[in-house]
């Protein structure tokens, strides 16, 4: 009888210390330093990389064609914020961008009014653009172009300034 005791009492200890096992805290796990954070969840905040274009002075430094533009990236919150890429296509490059030869010929004082997406052409209206000399037309237009038609929705771009297109980004 005293085996039997001496048994079940056995089985309780083991069942109970099984149970009482526990995690390890996030310090043991992680080596001592701070507890892991949960991963963010970056579907909230989804961001989608998108190019706005410049020209550039050290790939390109007598700007023999002034069509050349080179590509920057940028981030938005909504992959078809076209108002937003050209938004950020107005601020022009950043200063490291700058450092690296961008340039941009966007006036900082354009101002958009509206773009239009209608059967794959972009119809992109400005309040004010103004743009002197053949080459920072054609740098202007390179610019606009190469930004919009990025996107799937977009195979070609007409730029108005006040609702007008003719005689718009000529030198």
């Amino acid at each position: 009888m005293n085996k039997q005791i001496v048994a079940i009492m056995a089985l309780v200890f083991t069942f109970a210390v099984a149970s009482c096992r526990t995690q390890p805290s996030p310090e043991v796990i992680n080596n001592g330093k701070a507890p892991i954070e949960d991963p963010i969840d970056l579907n909230d905040n989804e961001q989608y990389q998108k190019n706005i274009y410049f020209n550039n002075i050290i790939f390109d430094p007598d700007m023999l064609d002034c069509s050349n533009v080179y590509p920057v990236e940028r981030f938005l919150n909504d992959q078809n914020d076209y108002e937003g890429i050209i938004s950020l296509l107005i601020e022009g490059p950043s200063s490291e961008e700058i450092r690296e030869g961008y340039v941009s010929n966007l006036p900082p004082n354009t101002l958009l009014n509206q773009i239009v997406i209608e059967n794959k052409t972009a119809f992109i209206d400005f309040d004010i653009l103004q743009v002197g000399g053949s080459c920072a037309t054609m740098a202007v237009e390179a610019q606009i172009n190469s930004t919009l038609i990025q996107f799937d929705e977009i195979d070609e771009v007409i730029i108005s300034i006040q609702g007008q297109t003719e005689g718009v980004l000529e030198p």
